[in-house]
C-alpha cells in the first residue's frame, strides 16, 4: 500500500477546512481525501491550478531540497530570533512562546530549533523545567553570510 502523509501547516488554511467540515457533518480529514479524490477523477488539477505553480502556493511542502541549506522556516526563525535578541547575547523564551510569535505549532518551532541548533546556527540552553523559558542565542560563528 502506498502512503502520502500530509500535513497542514497553515493555521488559515487548517481553519477552513475544519469550517468546511464542520458545515457538512464530516471530519476534516475525509473532507480533504474527498477534495483530492474529486480533483484527481475528473481530471481538474489543471483546471484548478488554472496554470500557477503549485509551489508558489505551498512552497515549504517541498520534500527535496539541497543538503545544507537554510530554509524558508529556518530563516525566518533565526530573523525572529535576531530581532528578539536586538543586540543582546542571550534572550529568554519558551517553544511555546517563539511559536505564538511565529504562528507556527510548537512541534514545528522546536523541529525548526532543533536543526538550526544540531548545524550550529544557534544555541539553546535548557532551564531545567518542562515547559520553563529556556535561553537562546546565536551560534558565536554564526553570520548571515553563511548559508551551508
Amino acid at each position: 500500500m502506498n502512503v502520502i502523509n500530509l500535513r497542514l501547516q497553515s493555521k488559515a488554511l487548517i481553519q477552513r477546512v475544519e469550517g468546511e467540515a464542520q458545515r457538512l457533518s464530516c471530519d476534516p480529514r475525509q473532507l480533504a481525501v474527498a477534495i483530492l479524490s474529486v480533483v484527481f477523477k475528473d481530471e481538474m488539477v489543471d483546471g484548478v491550478l488554472d496554470g500557477d505553480d503549485p509551489k508558489r502556493f505551498a512552497p515549504h511542502y517541498a520534500q527535496s531540497k539541497p543538503c545544507g541549506v537554510r530554509g524558508a522556516r529556518q530563516t525566518k526563525f533565526l530573523e525572529w530570533l535576531t530581532a528578539k535578541l536586538a543586540g543582546a547575547e542571550t534572550i529568554s523564551f519558551s517553544y511555546k512562546t517563539a511559536a505564538a510569535e511565529l504562528g507556527w505549532s510548537v512541534p514545528d518551532t522546536g523541529r525548526v530549533a532543533r536543526t538550526l541548533m544540531s548545524r550550529g546556527e544557534i544555541v539553546m540552553t535548557r532551564s531545567g523545567k518542562r515547559n520553563h523559558p529556556s535561553s537562546w542565542a546565536l551560534a558565536p560563528a554564526f553570520s548571515w553570510g553563511d548559508e551551508s
